[in-house]
């Protein structure tokens, strides 16, 4: 027997436990045990005596709460009460007896002080209390403390007591009687109707109703008297009898009964599921008209009528035509590992599953979810989605409703367009109920009842709209606002754009709720949401969406034109196509704003055809682009039906001065098909991209540059009247003669629309193919000479803009002297032989005149950021300003790291020089140069008093130097592997460093002896970080992922993970809280460093990003990549808040035509290049990718050329004429290799999304994709017989596939080593090539992969391989620089070929071998020969600003314009 449990001690021990404990799940479980093994209570095996349960629920259950509160569980009639509730199975006794008992109590009102709902917390202790009791009684139900832990925080999320006693009745509904097994007396007979009697009681509360003590509990039933105000100081009693089963008119004789009994003034019969005919009918009767029968949701009904809402609902679908028209969409979901956080595979839900529906209807049936959220592109059926299983649920609802059974959930579909200024989502809820459906609630607080009790299916339409109109911070702060209905008992959905974030990866980030708002944190554990996203239409669902309303002929024009039926894979799109097929069908051009054009033609044709209607097109057209612009530039997206006259007038004043014709005009108006009316009168454009349209349609049109097509939209017939040019603004409602064009709009009108904010992405989109004269646009610019800045405002700005959208050449060559130009940003276009003599340049972004960057660091006050890039150059700017401080170039090879000293006067860099450097600050001289390593210097680190600096080399050695004297004080020796990071300890005792074998070792300063070696990287550790507190270690890796190591005992405590690429540099926050990644992959990611969650994705860079460093105030992350690209990033919102742009020429691939006359060069300008042999120039420049060029193929002929790129799309070109013959679009990732067939008639791609896909050159059409490879394809080549293509793949695998069944023949699973570099076939595709970390060549068999062959002799990691067509000779490009070639069969280098000054990126021989191409990512492409290897030309492409004449030009700093004319531009003051 053990001894009794002294509670005072508990309950004191309880309650001393830290608040930092209590927010970690881990610590928190190991307090509870060490508590309740004090206490002689086992953890796992709760005791069975009450007290005991009583003793141990506590524990779990007052952790965190205070113990003056905790003082009321010591109370004998509290335990006696919980004792007896138990017992009987009647949690009512601790919800009503205890209650009162409370208000007399001592503590009470010091407990109320606290802000402690004494009466909610003993019915959550309850819970616990039950939870514990059924482990204690059913052995087999092990209780594990992740159970109790998992229901005190659902208990966290329920606020009110009314929660919790929905939380009690589903208990109720679930259990047996729980009654103890040391209980003297048997227990009474539970009363059946306990469930429905909880959910009574916390509604009744809810809408504010008085209970009388007197209650009574039997088996089959229990009855309660509750007072309903009915006037002042009066109110009615109502006696309720509550029933499990089906109401009889026993029941009704019963309850007359006992309203005579009690003399109350009314009855209610209340049952939880069925009521008899009979009963009915018995209620009905004159003598029972104080009687009331009810289903609890009859009851819930009478203070609840949701019958207006449905109404709307039902007419809202069937307005839309989605019960009549809608096709099945299908999703899928992501699965995560558990421990990596990394994808390991995607559920698809398509016709076999049910589509969306169907797995939507099984999280409904899951009681264990409940939230899930809707992502999808533009365009994809998300709203679509939410009304059509709307009313699939309404139907549902209905039909149990007509049938007299338990209702269903009831769904409400909340358009978050129309509440984007709700501040909270009680007004949200507030406007929803009370004004717009004028739903007869009682109060937010019932509307939470009735979502807890599982009454309500919440549908949240388009957040996207309501956080478009925020700023990020703004709309995570709305997003915990709409997290707040997410309780135990609801069921939510919540749809969404994917492209509204960055990357849809960020959405279901938010969406799983792992951004944390910066305001008010919800209570208790975080919702996660659940993600799903839709898929496109494919091509079947297409066809049937547009039969529909199409015939299967017109539908099968749709299909066999592939630009159309790309367009048709979003929904919303198809009733434009159809509505536009008529003229593409007549050969008019096609792109998304003539699908657009063509489309509101024919709606604003129709509407004229079908209607009786007052005014032409052209004024309907001219109302619909006003109005829209008014919508945009005041963000107000609806405009009300009493608004209009209002708005007619103002357009079309001399037309309408009758009241008559006001009228006509105010209908023709308000009919138009492309406005849909809500019920409250507000009118808004029926898709926001039509808003963008008009928008965009009437500032192409203001500036004269509106093309003829479009134009053609505007124009009206005036008798025969010559047409005649107009303005915008003095065409429409004058009808003095036909139009012939837009003219520009004067300077001052431009100012208020055109030039009156920065053009948005959306309209610049949309307006640049409706631009028909670039020489208006150019007129426009040019029109702003002689003004000022404040008269121009944005206009020469969006029209410069404008015109490098449309061609990124196009203001070469231009005269655009004494202009305004203002935030134009030309740093991705070039500006050749333009002239800006005194323009007015303010504002303008520039390319900066920087090379790749490979280190950034702030200095100790944050005022200063240095930068070393990829030419030896070291850059230091001032950050408040941007302006450049100053430039050295003190290296001749890549800066490798930068750091500044402490001591606040001194910066060191380390290069690939194998030299180190010491600069001062404030002269920019060099004050040392620190020599000793025989190798690339990769990593520098300063102590923390400065007068060490420890140095990791590629040539296996750390080295400690004395700052003051440049002497070399140790150097250790690394037995094998690069030494490719090292940090010192925040206390200055410690040097971390990357070791062999993937491994990082501790070395003491003062022992000289290693401490530690940490091992669990499977790749080069690349980056190390001391935490603040020099605790932990940070480290990050070549195998994707970060480590986070305690320093004491050499433990990895969390492993980060997210990165697809390797993660280059790592750094912490000043504060410890945050750890920064920066990847390959282009991204910087923020990580809580606690939690190892990923809080924040920064996207912007486009390149390896090779360093990221924390501002000392940490609200500034600054990043540098091999984009040539510093970003500054807002750490609170993620936002980049400035960039420093350099210009990049890197050419990324080269290939020889197969006649040897032509080069072609694809560049990260988005370039493809025809450069002519013989004469070195460039005769062609083939525009059309968005992003990096990475792969070219000829075909056999020469006639076609192949591109693909970092913007997942693969183009055909014509080389004679240099048109895109074909855009192939099927690739969801960068296309990172491509190879034609030997016959040219398919073509291979590889992707980053782990595809490789074939494609039909006649038919344009991709016929197969491979899957197999779960990471991105390095590189892919036919076999010469064209009937298999190898694969190779950064999994380190190879695959050999059947090109006719697309089977995978064979697999073999390489050397790491041999895959980490480039890897070329043999033109035989027996042997392959590859470079390794090791500055080797390995000729490996492509059947087996063991190596044949191993060609020594760079001293630089190996980056481009080549075979000749003959497959003798070997070609390979190093970091060293140097190109050489190789005679396989001898094994020994024919030349080393030196002449590039950056890292080599592709190689090329010719045709014949004879000569050798070679291209670097400084822009440089050389021909060699390959018989003497001397280099026959060389190639480049002009400075981006050449000749660009800023003379006088303003807006300009001193920096800015020497960097301008580093870049090419000229200042004739300077002569």
């Amino acid at each position: 027997m053990l001894p009794p449990i002294d509670l005072k001690s508990l309950i004191e021990t309880v309650s001393g436990i830290a608040t930092p404990i209590l927010k970690d799940k881990l610590l928190r479980n190991e307090e509870v045990i060490k508590i309740l093994q004090k206490f002689n209570l086992a953890p796992e095996h709760p005791p069975s005596d009450f007290s005991g349960i009583y003793a141990y629920a506590l524990v779990e259950y007052g952790i965190g709460k205070p113990q003056l509160f905790l003082e009321l569980f010591r109370d004998e009639e509290i335990k006696k009460a919980f004792r007896k509730a138990f017992d009987n199975n009647t949690p009512s006794i601790i919800l009503s007896e205890i209650n009162n008992y409370l208000d007399t109590h001592a503590l009470i009102n010091d407990i109320r002080n606290l802000g402690i709902d004494a009466r909610r917390e003993l019915a959550a202790f309850y819970l616990v209390f039950c939870k514990v009791a059924k482990t204690s009684r059913t052995p087999s139900d092990v209780l594990l403390s992740q159970q109790i832990t998992t229901l005190n925080q659902k208990l966290d999320r329920i606020p009110t007591l009314e929660g919790i006693r929905a939380e009690i009745a589903l208990l109720l509904s679930q259990q047996d009687n729980f009654a103890l097994p040391s209980s003297k007396e048997a227990p009474p007979l539970q009363c059946k109707a306990m469930a429905l009697a909880e959910q009574m009681r916390g509604w009744l509360e809810t809408l504010g109703y008085r209970f009388e003590k007197q209650e009574i509990w039997r088996q089959e039933y229990f009855e309660w008297i509750i007072n309903i105000p009915v006037r002042r100081n009066r109110y009615d009693r109502v006696l309720i009898r509550g029933i499990a089963g089906e109401a009889q008119v026993s029941d009704v004789l019963a309850i007359r009964s006992s309203v005579e009994k009690e003399r109350a003034d009314e009855g209610w019969l209340v049952t939880a599921r069925r009521i008899s005919r009979a009963a009915r009918t018995e209620v009905e009767k004159e003598e029972n008209k104080h009687l009331g029968c009810y289903t609890f949701d009859e009851l819930l009904a009478q203070d609840a009528d949701f019958s207006g809402y449905l109404e709307w609902l039902e007419a809202e679908i069937k307005r839309r035509q989605i019960d009549t028209k809608y096709v099945p969409l299908a999703c899928t979901k992501e699965e995560v590992d558990s421990i990596t956080g990394r994808q390991i595979a995607v559920s698809r839900y398509e016709e076999e599953d049910g589509w969306i529906d169907g797995y939507i209807d099984r999280w409904l049936d899951d009681p264990a979810k409940e939230h899930i959220s809707v992502l999808g592109e533009f365009g994809t059926g998300k709203t679509w989605f939410a009304f059509h299983y709307a009313w699939v649920a309404l139907q549902r609802y209905k039909d149990a409703l007509s049938r007299g059974v338990e209702l269903p959930r009831l769904p409400l579909v909340i358009p978050l367009r129309d509440y984007a200024k709700a501040v909270s989502v009680e007004s949200l809820f507030s406007e929803f109920f009370f004004r717009k459906h004028e739903i007869p609630l009682p109060g937010y607080s019932a509307f939470e009842q009735l979502n807890r009790m599982g009454k309500l299916l919440l549908i949240f339409d388009g957040f996207d709209e309501m956080a478009a109109r925020v700023d990020r911070q703004e709309m995570i702060n709305n997003f915990w606002e709409l997290a707040k209905v997410v309780v135990p008992g609801a069921k939510v959905i919540l749809t969404c754009r994917s492209e509204h974030f960055p990357e849809a990866k960020e959405g279901r980030a938010l969406l799983s709720a792992e951004l944390q708002a910066s305001t008010a944190l919800l209570t208790g554990e975080t919702p996660q949401f659940e993600v799903l996203e839709l898929e496109k239409f494919n091509d079947e669902q297409i066809k049937q969406v547009l039969l529909y309303q199409a015939t299967f002929t017109t539908v099968e024009q749709v299909m066999n034109n592939p630009q159309l039926l790309d367009l048709a894979r979003r929904p919303v799109m198809t009733e434009l196509i159809l509505e536009a097929l008529p003229d593409i069908e007549a050969g008019k051009p096609v792109d998304m704003s003539r699908v657009y054009l063509y489309a509101v033609r024919r709606k604003i044709e129709n509407d004229i055809k079908q209607k009786r209607t007052f005014t032409s097109s052209a004024q309907k057209l001219y109302f619909l682009c006003e109005l829209s612009w008014e919508m945009l530039c005041t963000d107000q997206m609806s405009l009300n039906y009493r608004l209009f006259p209002d708005r007619i007038r103002r357009l079309f004043g001399a037309s309408v001065q009758e009241e008559k014709d006001l009228d006509h005009w105010q209908f023709d108006m308000m009919g138009q098909t492309m406005l849909i009316r809500n019920a409250d009168g507000d009118y808004t454009p029926a898709h926001r991209s039509l808003l963008e349209f008009f928008v965009a349609y009437k500032f192409a049109a203001e500036i004269g540059a509106l093309a003829l097509d479009f134009t053609e939209l505007a124009r009206s017939e005036v008798g025969n009247v010559a047409p005649r040019s107009f303005t915008w603004s003095s065409y429409f409602g004058k009808d003095e003669a036909p139009l012939y064009k837009f003219v520009a709009e004067s300077l001052e009108k431009l100012r208020e629309t055109f030039g009156s904010s920065p053009l948005s992405k959306a309209v610049l989109d949309l307006m640049a193919p409706m631009v028909g004269d670039i020489e208006a646009v150019i007129e426009v610019i040019q029109g702003t000479r002689g003004f000022t800045e404040d008269e121009v405002g944005y206009v020469g700005g969006n029209a410069a803009n404008l015109i490098v959208k449309i061609d990124r050449t196009g203001l070469d060559k231009r005269n655009l002297s004494h202009t305004v130009i203002k935030d134009a940003n030309f740093s991705h276009v070039n500006l050749r032989d333009v002239n800006f003599i005194n323009a007015n340049l303010s504002g303008c972004v520039f390319k900066e005149l920087l090379n790749q960057i490979f280190s950034v660091a702030f200095n100790l006050n944050g005022q200063l950021l240095a930068i070393g890039d990829a030419a030896g150059e070291i850059h230091l700017w001032r950050v408040a300003d941007r302006q450049k401080v100053w430039k050295r170039k003190g290296h001749n090879h890549v800066v490798r790291s930068v750091i500044f000293c402490p001591d606040g006067r001194t910066l060191a860099s380390a290069s690939n020089d194998n030299t180190i450097k010491i600069w001062d600050i404030d002269t920019s001289e060099c004050l040392t140069t620190l020599y000793g390593h025989s190798s690339i210097v990769r990593s520098i680190a300063f102590s923390p008093d400065g007068q060490i600096l420890v140095s990791g080399s590629q040539d296996l050695t750390v080295k400690l130097w004395k700052v003051s004297t440049s002497e070399c004080l140790e150097t250790l020796s690394n037995s094998s592997g690069y030494v490719r990071s090292i940090a010192f300890s925040p206390d200055g005792e410690i040097i971390a460093y990357s070791s062999d074998k993937y491994n990082i070792k501790l070395w003491d300063i003062k022992t000289k002896q290693y401490l530690q070696t940490l091992n669990g990287h499977t790749n080069w550790v690349k980056s190390l970080a001391f935490s603040p507190d020099g605790q932990n270690l940070a480290s990050s890796s070549q195998d994707y992922s970060i480590k986070l190591w305690n320093i004491s005992t050499g433990q990895c405590l969390k492993n980060f993970y997210g990165h697809n690429a390797q993660v280059n540099f790592i750094a912490y926050s000043h504060n410890g809280l945050i750890l920064a990644s920066s990847s390959s992959d282009h991204k910087v990611k923020l990580w809580d460093a606690k939690t190892g969650q990923c809080i924040k994705i920064l996207e912007g860079h486009n390149n390896y990003v090779q360093s990221a460093v924390f501002h000392p105030d940490n609200k500034i992350l600054a990043s540098g990549g091999q984009d040539h690209a510093v970003r500054l990033w807002d750490i609170r919102t993620g936002e980049c808040i400035s960039t420093l742009q350099g210009n990049s020429d890197w050419v990324k691939s080269i290939t020889f035509s197969p006649d040897s006359k032509f080069i072609a060069s694809g560049d990260d300008n988005h370039v493809v290049k025809i450069w002519d042999v013989n004469t070195g120039f460039c005769i062609k420049e083939l525009q059309g990718h968005t992003s990096w060029v990475h792969s070219l193929s000829f075909r056999f002929d020469g006639e076609v050329l192949a591109s693909s790129g970092d913007d997942n799309l693969i183009k055909l070109w014509n080389i004679k004429t240099g048109s895109c013959i074909q855009t192939l679009v099927g690739h969801n990732h960068w296309v990172r290799c491509i190879a034609f067939s030997p016959d040219g008639q398919t073509l291979a791609s590889g992707s980053d999304d782990t595809t490789i896909r074939l494609w039909d050159i006649q038919t344009k059409q991709c016929f197969k994709v491979l899957q197999g490879h779960n990471k991105r394809i390095r590189t892919i080549a036919f076999s010469p017989d064209g009937q298999q293509i190898v694969s190779c793949c950064h999994d380190d695998t190879m695959r050999f596939w059947n090109v006719k069944t697309g089977e995978c023949i064979t697999t073999f699973k390489g050397d790491t080593n041999c895959f980490r570099g480039n890897i070329v076939f043999s033109p035989d595709r027996q042997v392959f090539a590859s470079g390794g970390d090791d500055y080797n060549v390995r000729l490996s068999d492509s059947k087996t992969g063991s190596c044949l062959q191993i060609l020594i002799g760079h001293v630089g990691q190996v980056k481009a391989l080549t075979f000749s067509l003959n497959g003798k000779l070997l070609a390979s490009g190093s970091d060293d620089l140097t190109v050489k070639i190789w005679d396989i069969q001898a094994d020994k280098v024919l030349w080393t070929l030196q002449g590039h000054s950056i890292t080599l990126s592709s190689l090329s021989f010719s045709s014949d071998a004879e000569n050798l191409a070679s291209c670097s990512e400084d822009g440089v492409i050389k021909i060699w020969s390959v018989k003497s290897g001397e280099c026959l030309k060389t190639f480049k492409s002009s400075k981006p600003y050449e000749n660009m004449n800023i003379t006088g030009a303003t807006g300009l700093t001193a920096a800015e314009k020497a960097t301008l004319k580093a870049l090419g531009a000229v200042d004739e003051q300077d002569l």
